[in-house]
């Protein structure tokens, strides 16, 4: 009988770190093999060749390789009609699945019939997959509507993101799209920790002003919102209130404290806050009210706001506990911004000696008038001992910290943002 070797001899515990080490070391190297948001992001091991090559290399190598290379997939690229016939097969891979991500395409398919098969057939590969705890799904159509609420009704999820993107108005209309209550209801499942999602126009035809319910209440720590209306978003945001951490808000409609400011302080534990403000549509709004709701946030370490939302006076209001604050500059006129920044940072530094100021500005903007200010902002922030960041163009995109979800780094708890794999 022939010696086999230590490849083979293995044990399958050690096995399964060394292809956990391949995919987090491969997973940035092939274009498809990583997914990721601004606020989220995950390895898509199915896209990793090393685990198809692995599990082809010894039989001993065959379950632990076949498992991590299962464990995430994009039903984008990877051929649902195939992934279903082997989860029908092979139930145990089915179970191994954790992470999909599925967004229909309007080229995938020629005709209205042919992407409603798509789409059935997709959702029917995921409901085989009853382990998904982060999903990553688009619109579907209307015949599969149904079977979209069910995925998300039975699966254990931990992340959601829900994207409507990629479809003009009219096409849309011919989508199934979530409502403000069917929002509210994900928001309330028990695992649910990471939550992303759109407030699109379509909204606008349901009228209630869905108030705040005091019996409703979610467990999500990281709320991700682009909005162009502001429909159920009181509800939501109040529903995780206690245990909200980390938000995103992208809006594209005028945010103020009757809209969205009366909310925060009702936050006991949020540490970072991202308040991004397009102003395409509307001209400067009375930004008045951040500068009196900032001071209540008392949990608040991390905040990035725009020159659409606040004034540089806004740092004079920053929350006792701060450490760090991102003042995004996109628009013209930078130099009296500059000077302004100049004239109230002293005030920084008796208050928050900790904190440190982060401006960004659009290299677009910049000229050699500019370029000088920024210098002498710099220089007066050193010299009264000021930490300060001067960004000129490189965009961080680390206020909330992304959330990174793993299937390998399992000595981390979920609390510190990184999903264990079960």
């Amino acid at each position: 009988m022939p010696r086999l070797s230590l490849a083979q001899t293995l044990p399958p515990e050690l096995l399964t770190r060394i292809f956990g080490w391949l995919t987090e070391l491969q997973a940035d190297i092939h274009p498809r093999g990583r997914y990721d948001r601004e606020t989220i992001a995950w390895s898509v091991t199915s896209a990793i060749a090393e685990l198809r090559e692995a599990a082809l290399g010894c039989r001993q190598w065959r379950a632990p390789a076949q498992r991590q290379l299962f464990r995430s997939i994009n039903l984008d690229y990877d051929n649902a009609a195939l992934l279903q016939d082997c989860y029908e097969d092979r139930p145990d891979l089915a179970d191994a699945t954790q992470a999909a991500v599925f967004e229909l395409r309007k080229d995938s398919s020629d005709t209205w019939d042919s992407l409603n098969a798509e789409c059935r057939l997709q959702l029917s590969t995921l409901a085989l997959c009853k382990n998904i705890r982060h999903l990553a799904i688009g619109l579907v159509t209307r015949s599969a509507r149904d079977a979209l609420v069910a995925l998300l009704d039975c699966a254990p999820l931990e992340s959601l993101v829900l994207l409507e993107r990629g479809w003009s108005h009219l096409e849309v209309e011919q989508l199934a799209c979530l409502s403000p209550f069917e929002f509210c209801a994900v928001a309330q499942k028990s695992s649910l920790r990471y939550f992303q999602f759109q407030l699109r126009p379509r909204l606008s035809s349901f009228n209630s002003p869905f108030v705040p319910l005091p019996n409703l209440a979610s467990p999500i720590t990281t709320l991700a919102i682009t909005m162009n209306i502001d429909t159920c978003l009181a509800r939501l945001v109040t529903m995780a209130a206690a245990s909200l951490r980390k938000l995103a808000v992208y809006s594209e409609t005028p945010l103020s404290h009757d809209n969205f400011g009366f909310l925060l302080p009702t936050l006991p534990v949020l540490q970072e806050m991202r308040i991004y403000m397009n102003p395409v549509n509307f001209a400067r709004v009375d930004d008045a009210w951040i500068a009196d709701v900032l001071p209540k946030l008392t949990s608040l370490e991390k905040l990035f706001v725009t020159d659409s939302i606040a004034r540089p006076s806004i740092v004079l209001s920053l929350p006792p506990h701060l450490k760090l604050i991102e003042y995004s500059w996109s628009g013209q006129d930078m130099i009296p911004v500059i000077h302004t920044f100049a004239e109230v940072v002293v005030n920084v530094a008796a208050r928050l000696p900790s904190c440190t100021i982060r401006f960004s500005v659009d290299p677009d903007e910049w000229y050699d008038d500019s370029r000088d200010a920024l210098d002498e902002l710099e220089e007066t922030c050193l010299r009264l001992g000021v930490n300060v960041d001067i960004n000129r163009g490189a965009y961080y995109f680390d206020i909330p910290e992304k959330t990174c979800i793993s299937f390998f780094w399992r000595a981390l708890p979920c609390h510190n943002h990184v999903c264990v794999d079960h």
